[in-house]
């Protein structure tokens, strides 16, 4: 049996995926919601390849639990998918997921159901060394040896949030320091039927650190160039248009909010050891200062009056919010004193400010700041907008959805191509 502690966003898909595969699952998480709305069928999250795993596999080869009891007495392995949040000081809070690996050895120790000893995995994000550092701690604590007692390895999560399908497709990070631990955790995700990429506890910790750092940083220079272009009176997309048509050594990205849980975190766990100039602080100063930015250029054309944000998600179509730069946008308009109403198509906070009616959110705006590119606002027509919002309304849309000639326009103006 394998056990999957922390059931989110990472760790659910995953454990339906194994189960899918023919393996027997247990997940482990500590929420009574989150496990009402699986036991009863339901994903508590948008993913429509795990939720239709979740219907395969639920009472079958998937079960839930709020604790460890049975896993400590059943599962051989453990994945551990438990969040670790920045906590103060920009380092990643990985209390809970220490204490529970050495919860989960201790219960463990000495244990061996079959040919080899008890496998622990972690998937979690976390600062380079925890690894090796956990290994030493149990050492210490409970005298057991990692390559004897236990077999430990760091496999990392690569998938694109909400689109869980890519667990099948992307390769596996194996990270581990010894053959045994190697191979047990090859075994653990052989069903997904995905090349392997070995390498040591270390690099598979930076690897999974350098990808959404290089992501993060390519987002920043675009967001800069982006700057760069208004300054000097061009439009961004049509200057990486050019730059990037049919040039071998393009591939420039395109401007846009850049947020979420691995992009806004993962730079500052890399940058920790790291003297001097720092790229990964810089890039995330750019991009979180893209809300401001956009509320300055609007407020160059004219005064603030009713702002309409849309989209308050990390990123289009997602029902995740976490490190949203649409909320601090909102937050931005606030202190500023403008009357602000927040829509969202798949997200409903509880704030008076916001609404599901994306027709009474934009009727008599003065501005329209889109924050995340969701695809009903790609549906609607550029002269529904217009019909709707005030004539002098400005929309501050790095993504350009209604193809607008720039990423701040009047809509009075000849605006669209």
């Amino acid at each position: 049996m394998i056990a999957i502690v922390g059931c989110g966003r990472v760790g659910l898909p995953l454990a339906l995926c194994l189960a899918s595969g023919g393996e027997t699952v247990v997940g482990v998480d500590p929420d009574p919601r989150l496990r009402s709305l699986v036991n009863e069928g339901q994903l508590p999250f948008r993913d429509p390849f795990a939720s239709s795993l979740l219907r395969e596999t639920l009472g079958r080869t998937f079960n839930l639990t709020g604790d460890l009891e049975r896993p400590l007495a059943e599962a051989d392995t453990f994945v551990l998918c438990l969040g670790t949040p920045l906590a103060q000081g920009t380092l990643a809070d990985q209390r809970v997921l220490l204490a529970t690996a050495e919860a989960i050895l201790s219960g463990v120790a000495g244990r061996k159901r079959g040919p080899r000893p008890p496998v622990i995995i972690i998937r979690s994000t976390v600062v380079p060394g925890t690894t090796d550092g956990l290994i030493l701690t149990v050492r210490r604590r409970l005298g057991l040896a990692a390559g004897e007692d236990f077999l430990v390895a760091f496999c990392p999560e690569r998938t694109l949030e909400g689109d869980s399908s890519e667990l099948r497709e992307l390769p596996q990070i194996i990270g581990a320091a010894d053959d045994r631990s190697a191979e047990a955790a090859r075994e653990v995700f052989r069903s997904l039927g995905v090349a392997f990429v070995n390498t040591g506890v270390r690099e598979a910790e930076l690897a999974k650190l350098f990808d959404n750092a290089y992501r993060y940083v390519g987002f920043a220079l675009a967001n800069e160039l982006m700057m760069i272009a208004r300054a000097n009176g061009a439009r961004i997309h049509e200057a990486l248009r050019a730059a990037n048509e049919g040039y071998k050594r393009g591939g420039i990205p395109l401007p846009g909010f850049a947020g979420g849980p691995c992009l806004h975190k993962d730079g500052f766990l890399l940058s920790g050891r790291l003297p001097g100039v720092d790229l990964l602080l810089t890039s995330w100063r750019l991009n979180e200062g893209l809300p401001e930015y956009f509320i300055q250029q609007v407020e160059a054309l004219r005064p603030l009056s009713r702002s309409v944000v849309l989209g308050l998600g990390f990123k289009a179509d997602s029902d995740d919010a976490r490190n949203s730069l649409g909320f601090k946008l909102l937050e931005l308009l606030k202190i500023r004193g403008a009357s602000v109403v927040a829509h969202d198509p798949v997200i409903a906070p509880a704030e008076a400010t916001c609404t599901g009616d994306l027709p009474s959110a934009l009727r008599g705006a003065g501005e329209v700041f889109v924050a995340v590119p969701h695809r009903e606002y790609r549906r609607l027509a550029w002269a529904d907008l217009v019909r709707w919002v005030r004539p002098d309304c400005v929309v501050a849309d790095p993504w350009r959805v209604w193809g607008q000639e720039d990423v701040v326009v009047e809509v009075n103006s000849s605006s669209r191509r």
